[in-house]
């Protein structure tokens, strides 16, 4: 499972990431979409299925060696910091990246998948 967040970007697709999240915080539960840019996988942008609602994240790497990322997301003008890391994180059957986080005050579940 260490390889599994490393190992899917090693060989990034030229279309980019498709990503599918659901995110509930104390403001509510909302369903996401977006792109990653492939030329720049740190920065990306989920939007509601209404298309109304933008999630801006960022993403650092923590440690390369363990690995750990962080992803950054703004909820209603509150600074989340997700971190990222192997126990949270895993490539499943289909080829998706499977992200799925809880805290306390929130819970968050992203698919990323080559297109």
């Amino acid at each position: 499972m260490l390889s599994d967040l490393w190992g899917f970007f090693s060989e990034i697709p030229s279309e980019g990431y498709i990503v599918e999240g659901s995110c509930c915080t104390d403001s509510g539960c909302s369903s996401y979409i977006g792109n990653i840019d492939p030329n720049n996988i740190r920065e990306f942008d989920l939007v509601s299925l209404d298309g109304r609602v933008t999630k801006k994240f960022k993403t650092n790497i923590i440690d390369f060696f363990e690995p750990r990322a962080r992803l950054s997301m703004d909820d209603s003008g509150r600074k989340i910091n997700l971190d990222i890391a192997p126990e949270n994180c895993s490539a499943t059957k289909d080829g998706f990246l499977c992200i799925d986080k809880n805290e306390q005050n929130y819970k968050l579940k992203i698919l990323i998948k080559k297109p």
